[in-house]
């Protein structure tokens, strides 16, 4: 998943198993794009997949505020 910005900290489960994180730790990071890969917490057995994002914020807004998206490693930026 890449997610175009998240406020403050994220983590993502997939099927109930936590695929990964991106944590507040700089000033920017609100404001900062990430990846977060989740192939490997995917079930590829099943026709649907339970994909969840539990969001924290110390202060303001907080949320999801920019795009998500599912890609591919094709199209991962920097591949």
């Amino acid at each position: 998943l890449y997610f175009g910005a998240v406020d403050d900290s994220a983590w993502v489960y997939v099927n109930g198993k936590k695929a990964g994180e991106h944590l507040f730790d700089q000033p920017n990071d609100w404001f900062a794009p990430f990846v977060i890969r989740i192939d490997q917490a995917v079930d590829w057995g099943k026709p649907r997949q339970l994909v969840a994002v539990r969001v924290g914020d110390k202060s303001g807004g907080g949320g999801i505020w920019r795009p998500v998206w599912i890609l591919s490693k094709k199209t991962l930026p920097g591949n």
